[in-house]
């Protein structure tokens, strides 16, 4: 016989007691651990919570919802960055929510190296930020700044971040190279320009 309890549902539900069975507390504990775990920020072994970011952003009134992910950064592996999606009619710019977060982030390392500022933040059906889309965001802004210095002279350059069940997420580079370009020359100086990222990277020629 299963064994049935109580327990308080968080977020959008928060306070509402939801009879589950034992089982069913196990899968959605084991389930929200593992969330957890991806969802935290390693740069250079140090782990970052998102929620050190998050809670300093959501005192300021400008800002309505406030994420934190890991860009890939070339020698710590990943750093915080922080999306924001502000107000209504909140007058603020980026920079300015960047400073604030260095004046009250308590944990240096947790000090985001960008804020951007977007639209609309993703959700899931259950109105909960959906982060992976976030980092997929991250990941690709990264790459894509990254080519840019050797962008001129290859050939034009689509950039596209999926979720795989092997590699978490991977990074597909597609190239046009320009005329009398070799593409094994091209996908060399790519893979030298992105090797020391810790992102799965897949270069194809669009041919």
């Amino acid at each position: 016989m299963s064994k049935t309890f109580t327990t308080k549902a968080s977020g959008f539900l928060t306070g509402i007691l939801i009879p589950v069975t034992w089982a069913e507390w196990m899968k959605t504990d084991i389930s929200g651990l593992l969330e957890e775990k991806k969802e935290l920020i390693i740069r250079g072994g140090h782990n970052i919570d998102p929620a050190t970011i998050e809670e300093v952003l959501y005192n300021m009134a400008e800002i309505k919802t406030a994420a934190a992910v890991g860009w890939p950064d070339k020698y710590a592996g990943e750093v915080p960055v922080a999306y924001v999606q502000l107000s209504n009619d909140a007058a603020m710019d980026e920079k300015q929510i960047l400073e604030y977060a260095k004046e009250n982030i308590g944990e240096r390392a947790a000090i985001p190296k960008r804020v951007i500022i977007i639209d609309e933040m993703p959700l899931t059906s259950v109105g909960k930020i959906f982060k992976p889309a976030l980092r997929r965001d991250a990941i690709k802004r990264a790459i894509e700044k990254e080519l840019e210095p050797i962008k001129e002279g290859l050939g034009d350059i689509h950039v596209m971040v999926r979720d795989d069940k092997k590699f978490g997420e991977l990074v597909t580079i597609t190239v046009w190279p320009y005329n009398g370009r070799n593409f094994q020359t091209v996908k060399k100086q790519i893979n030298k320009a992105l090797g020391q990222y810790t992102v799965s990277i897949e270069v194809r020629n669009s041919k």
